[in-house]
């Protein structure tokens, strides 16, 4: 009796097992099919990275921006996002400075590091006017690079003087 009473206790355990192994299947089915394929082609760690907009536009990046440069990075350093950058972009030497720095800190960081590009990663955050009318100098000219942000490439010899607000 006790032995039909285990038989009987192991065919419940192993029926939703069995239920719950299933139901894993049906709800994961979108994504193996996706993973399986992932891992056939041997793109299985690239996975999280070229979902992100942000990692795509970076490695854009590293074609237009040369090793030997030096980049200006508008943005939050509370997002994190400039880290980020400089680790894809490395040995790329880069400059964070807030969106809403006034044009006078971007001349002024551009002349000092001899930057040669800016990078905006959201230019739909709030930027101060004077650094809105800084990218609509002659000196700045718009690459074309898609993905969230903007990317700008400086001809310096345009920028003449000090720069006092």
């Amino acid at each position: 009796m006790q032995h039909i009473f285990r038989l009987n206790l192991l065919r419940i355990f192993l029926l939703l097992w069995s239920f719950n192994l299933l139901y894993l299947v049906w709800h994961f089915a979108p994504e193996a099919w996706e993973a399986a394929r992932r891992l056939v082609r041997g793109t299985w760690g690239e996975n999280v990275r070229q979902e992100d907009p942000f990692y795509r536009w970076a490695e854009n990046l590293k074609e237009i921006i040369p090793s030997r440069s030096t980049y200006v990075f508008l943005d939050r350093y509370e997002e994190g996002k400039e880290m980020q950058a400089a680790y894809f972009l490395y040995p790329r030497r880069h400059v964070l400075l807030l969106p809403q720095a006034p044009a006078s800190f971007l001349y002024f960081d551009i002349s000092r590091y001899g930057a040669s590009f800016i990078l905006i990663r959201d230019p739909d955050q709030s930027a101060a006017a004077s650094a809105k009318a800084a990218m609509r100098s002659p000196a700045f000219r718009l690459v074309k690079n898609p993905g969230p942000g903007l990317v700008f490439e400086v001809d310096r010899q345009l920028l003449h003087g000090d720069f006092y607000d």
